[in-house]
Parts: C-alpha cells; sequence; structure tokens
C-alpha cells in the first residue's frame, strides 16, 4: 500500500489546470502564458564573477610580461620656425606658396646631405642608437627620424626615439645644427651670386649712363639755339613715367629670378615677357612724343634714356646695399629654435600605466563576455517565478 505522501494526483482532465476561457492570466493575454521578461545582463556576470576576476588578473599578467620585455624608448624633440625677415625673401619665392615652401623645407631636413652632416659632427658615430642599423647613422636616421610640420602653425617639429634620452637629445640638436649649417652656406652662395649679379648689371648701367650724358652734351653744344624746356622733357610725362618705374621694378625682379631660379624657370619666362612688353609701351610712348615735338626729337629721346637709366641705377644700387647689409650679419631667413632637445625623464614607449589600464579592461571585457556565454548555454532555470514564467502554469509547491 503506497503512503499518502508519495501518492500524486493526477487530473482527469488537463483542462482543470488551465485557465478558463474569459479569465486572463496575471501579465498574460486571454489563455496564453504571461510573456518571458528580458533577462538581466548583468545577473549572469554577477554569479561568475570568479570567472572575470580570472581574466582580469589574465590581462594584468600579460601586460606586466609584455612590459617586462619591452625595451622602453624616449623621445626628444625640437622645434623650429623659419622666418623671412626680408622683403627680397619673398620676390625670390615668386608664386610659391608659404606652406609649400615649409614642406619643402621637412624634406631637405630628412634628405641625405643633411644627414650626411649629423653622421660626421663630432661624438654622433659609435652612439648605441644606431646598433639597429649596424651602426650606420644615415641608414637609422633615414628610417626612424621625424620631420613633421606642425598643424595650424608654421613650426617643424624635429624628434626621434631611442633607448638611450640622451644620445636622443644629442641626434636631434645634431640634425637642427645640421639644417643651420647648410642653410647659411646656400644663402651665402646665393648672395654672392646675387650681389655679383647686381653689381655686374649696375656697371654696365653706369657706362651707358655715362655714354647718354656725354651724348647729350655733344647734342647740346651741335644745337646750341635748342632749349632744354620742362615740357619737352619726356620726364614730365605721366604716362612715360609710370612705364619707366614699372620697367624699372620688373628688371630688378627679373635679377633676383634668374639667380633664384635659373634661365629656363617659367618665373624667370614670365618676367623676360614682361620686361620685353614693358619695354615696347615705353618705345612706342616715346615715339609719341618724338612726333609730337619734332624739332627737340632727339634730345627728348636723350633725357628719356638718361632718366630711365638714372632709376634703374639708383634701384640697382639700393638692391645691392640691401644684399650687403643681409650677407654682413643680417639673415634673409631666421631659423629660431623655439624649443631645443632636451633630455626626456620618462620613456614615451611604451605606457605603463595606460598599456595595464587596457590590458585589466580587457580581460574583465573578456571574461563578462564568457560569463554571458556559459548563461546562454546553460538551460537550468534556477528560480520559481523563472519556472513559472516560462511554463505558463502556477506553482502548487516547491520542494526543498
Amino acid at each position: 500500500m503506497q503512503k499518502p505522501m508519495d501518492i500524486v494526483v493526477r487530473p482527469n482532465r488537463p483542462e482543470q489546470f488551465l485557465p478558463a476561457y474569459g479569465n486572463s492570466p496575471p501579465g498574460g493575454a486571454q489563455g496564453l502564458p504571461p510573456e518571458t521578461p528580458e533577462r538581466s545582463l548583468l545577473a549572469p556576470i554577477l554569479r561568475q564573477w570568479w570567472l572575470v576576476l580570472i581574466f582580469m588578473l589574465m590581462g594584468a599578467g600579460i601586460a606586466a610580461y609584455y612590459l617586462s620585455r619591452t625595451v622602453p624608448l624616449y623621445n626628444s624633440y625640437s622645434k623650429i620656425y623659419i622666418e623671412p625677415t626680408a622683403s627680397a625673401v619673398a620676390e625670390a619665392l615668386g608664386s610659391v606658396e608659404r606652406g609649400n615652401y615649409l614642406s619643402t623645407q621637412v624634406e631637405v631636413i630628412q634628405s641625405s646631405q643633411i644627414l650626411s652632416r649629423v653622421a660626421d659632427a663630432p661624438g654622433i658615430r659609435g652612439m648605441k642608437t644606431f646598433l639597429p642599423a649596424n651602426g650606420d647613422p644615415v641608414a637609422f636616421l633615414r628610417e626612424q627620424l621625424s620631420v613633421e610640420l606642425e598643424r595650424k602653425t608654421d613650426m617643424i617639429v624635429v624628434s626621434l626615439n631611442s633607448p638611450w634620452p640622451d644620445e636622443a637629445a644629442a641626434i636631434v640638436t645634431a640634425v637642427v645644427n645640421a639644417y643651420d649649417a647648410y642653410c647659411s652656406e646656400a644663402r651665402d652662395d646665393k648672395n654672392n651670386k646675387l650681389l655679383q649679379s647686381l653689381e655686374k648689371t649696375k656697371a654696365e648701367q653706369d657706362a651707358l649712363l655715362d655714354k647718354l650724358n656725354e651724348d647729350r652734351r655733344a647734342f647740346r653744344i651741335k644745337h646750341a639755339n635748342l632749349s632744354d624746356k620742362p615740357e619737352n622733357n619726356p620726364a614730365q610725362s605721366d604716362n612715360l613715367g609710370m612705364i619707366s618705374a614699372s620697367l624699372t621694378e620688373a628688371q630688378i625682379k627679373l635679377i633676383d629670378a634668374s639667380v633664384a631660379y635659373g634661365s629656363g624657370h617659367p618665373n624667370v619666362i614670365a618676367l623676360q615677357n614682361s620686361v620685353a612688353g614693358l619695354r615696347h609701351m615705353y618705345d612706342d610712348e616715346m615715339e609719341k612724343l618724338k612726333r609730337q615735338n619734332e624739332g627737340t626729337a632727339d634730345l627728348q629721346e636723350l633725357n628719356g634714356k638718361i632718366s630711365q637709366a638714372t632709376v634703374f641705377e639708383e634701384k640697382l644700387a639700393e638692391r645691392i646695399r640691401t644684399i650687403q647689409m643681409a650677407t654682413n650679419g643680417r639673415k634673409l631667413i631666421e631659423i629660431n629654435v623655439f624649443e631645443p632637445a632636451r633630455v626626456p625623464d620618462s620613456p614615451s614607449f611604451p605606457r605603463k600605466y595606460r598599456t595595464m589600464a587596457i590590458a585589466i579592461v580587457a580581460g574583465m571585457l573578456l571574461g563578462a563576455g564568457l560569463a554571458l556565454l556559459r548563461d546562454r548555454l546553460d538551460g537550468r532555470m534556477r528560480s520559481v517565478e523563472e519556472i513559472q514564467n516560462i511554463i505558463g502554469l502556477p506553482i502548487l509547491g516547491v520542494v526543498p
């Protein structure tokens, strides 16, 4: 005989346990089980907190091992500013924009010519920094030296990473000094060529001016009855004066551009065409004045040539004085070192605290993801409410 406590009462009709028609179970629609609420993502993670902790410790351990095996690198940098201090530079640059010029200087600093100067500087060869390149400073710097144009400024930043902080600062300083020396030599050479060209042109202009003055004196002696009236002087013509001034400026610019770029450069060709056009305009204006004053035409022509030659000679003399002042100490391009290279106190790579934090957070996320996956794969039900929500039937009792 079965004991009463072992008897399970089974209903004859299963419909007895189903909700009556027209009555809605709590939290559900008519005749349907209530909707299963969304599972909380935090609950399974907290239930398996040990898994999250294990992965966090694993991440911290991996980061510690990586930091212990990685050679720290120290970054030293210097900021330089290239400032044109004379109007002649703007003329010499022509149509080249300031940004393009600075970008060119960035490439110059990284060129083999500058790097070779750095390698030949005292104390550079034999540094331990160059060991990865078999002791070749030029090969190492070509790959590792960073030269960039700082955003929103005209600063050029020269930087280098090295396991030895004092060597990093010494190498960056050597690069800046080599570039400064190169610019000084190029500037002096360019100034000398420009001075030679200007002085040669001025000597030719002085000889021409002397000849024109002599011709005018001879003409006046031969034609003593002609007077040098202001209205007969072409220099008093406004149109001719403006053309003469423009012609003089174009001739000066042509001399500068020829030295800066060479004879075949588009800027030089454009200036040559401009000079030819202005000279043609000057001759046409002179012919008009000669036709208006036939009696003094020859004298007008001599006076006009003397006036134009005198203005041109004065501009040449002024330009020569400007270049001589620059050569004697004033630089056409001033290289200012705003931030000299310093020996860094702490490594720039790797960043210990940042690396450790990233590893711990990554371990925590990985552990949390694995905890959620385990919870999804686990089919067990852990609470009365979860059972009731899934089967949609009331719970009669709980066995401890």
